[in-house]
């Protein structure tokens, strides 16, 4: 139940995201520091895991996670927290060295997910299926839903398609909503709802982090900045 959209100019990037959960989970902390060696990071903690779903840092690295609710899960494995994922890579130096990290990684204790990373020339997109982790290659749009997926998927695709040729055009859409709550990309339904959302901004001088603790169209955005380390 979240939804990623991004739009690239010349060394820049911008990103957009909405993180949908239920009403009953403990709320995420405001986005805290974090720092390892010359390394300071920027991300929510949820209470529940301890890790998070999106992270900046002063490198100039943006960190997504959403969860993949088409493969089902062994209902009796104890997996470990998709958001720990987030948690570690989030203190990398480079691109180059979120890959090698991912390379390492025990995937099989984490169940289904897609994990993003992003600089401001590039990014890599891998899809975790339980089984194999595999490199993707999306244009500008990644989403997940635990209802009707595959539906839910391609109509919020469609939406971004209308909508993705410029930020201010992205920023509108994921406050949009629908007359199917699951549907819209700022999610209000019975028991689950949009509950956090991030703007980011990475260039190669500045980082820039705009993060409401609640839906975009009812919570205002703080700001968090973080000045780029060559």
């Amino acid at each position: 139940m979240c939804s990623l959209s991004w739009i690239r100019s010349d060394k820049s990037v911008q990103l957009f995201f909405n993180r949908d959960e239920y009403y009953s989970r403990a709320a995420a902390s405001l986005p805290v520091m974090l720092e390892n060696g010359h390394v300071q990071a920027l991300m929510p903690i949820d209470p529940v895991g301890g890790g998070s779903w999106m992270c900046v840092n002063n490198h100039g690295l943006a960190i997504f996670l959403l969860n993949n609710y088409e493969i089902s899960t062994l209902n009796d494995q104890k997996y470990r927290s998709r958001g720990l994922l987030v948690k570690s890579l989030g203190l990398s130096g480079t691109l180059e060295q979120v890959v090698q990290n991912i390379k390492s990684e025990d995937f099989p204790q984490y169940a289904p997910l897609t994990l993003c990373a992003f600089d401001c020339h590039k990014e890599y997109i891998w899809g975790w299926d339980g089984a194999v982790l595999r490199k993707q290659n999306p244009d500008g749009f990644i989403a997940s839903s635990s209802l009707r997926p595959k539906e839910v998927i391609a109509e919020r695709k469609a939406l971004f398609d209308a909508a993705r040729s410029n930020p201010d055009q992205l920023r509108r859409l994921h406050t949009l909503h629908s007359d199917d709550p699951e549907v819209g990309f700022c999610v209000h339904r019975e028991g689950a709802g949009t509950r956090n959302y991030s703007e980011i901004t990475l260039t190669t001088k500045q980082v820039t982090l705009d993060h409401a603790a609640g839906a975009p169209c009812e919570t205002a955005l703080l700001s968090y900045h973080l000045k780029r380390v060559a």
